[in-house]
């Protein structure tokens, strides 16, 4: 049995830019029609592994918010902007961000690299990750092109 042909899909790009919650907001706006049934996405590849409700789902991912606030209150600020801009709420949002933290045991996912100097010709510092597609997903897929006032630009999958 072959492998699957490639996907030929063209994945959409979104552009954003602005404070952290604006950046978030224009990424919630553009993907309104997309972010509710990726929710219900994520609850079903979570119930996949590990059977739970919506609602203790949603707990346990608010769980995670404190320390989010700690460690990055920008990207709190931008997963609010999402949920604003998308109309869901910020639980559903946090969700998404920390669904395979919700696993008692979780399978291998994605893998993130970095590579810093003296590795790099130019002295600079590079990170990236993969993303092990779900197939069932691939309806979700785009590019974001983000452009937070004060930080570097972003562009990922």
């Amino acid at each position: 049995m072959g492998r699957p042909a490639p996907s030929r899909q063209a994945f959409p790009l979104v552009e954003a830019s602005g404070s952290h919650y604006e950046v978030g907001f224009q990424h919630g706006r553009q993907c309104q029609a997309l972010i509710p049934s990726f929710v219900d996405r994520g609850l079903a590849w979570l119930n996949h592994y590990q059977p739970m409700s919506r609602q203790e789902a949603l707990q346990r991912a608010r769980a995670y918010l404190p320390h989010a606030r700690d460690f990055a209150p920008d990207l709190v600020d931008e997963m609010q902007g999402i949920a604003d801009g998308a109309g869901v709420s910020l639980d559903e949002v946090l969700l998404l961000n920390v669904r395979t933290l919700l696993l008692y045991t979780a399978p291998p996912e994605c893998t993130a690299f970095a590579v810093v100097p003296p590795a790099t010709a130019d002295g600079s510092v590079l990170f990236g990750q993969n993303h092990d597609w779900d197939p069932a997903g691939e309806r979700f897929g785009l590019l974001l092109h983000l452009r937070p006032r004060g930080k570097p630009p972003v562009l990922m999958f």
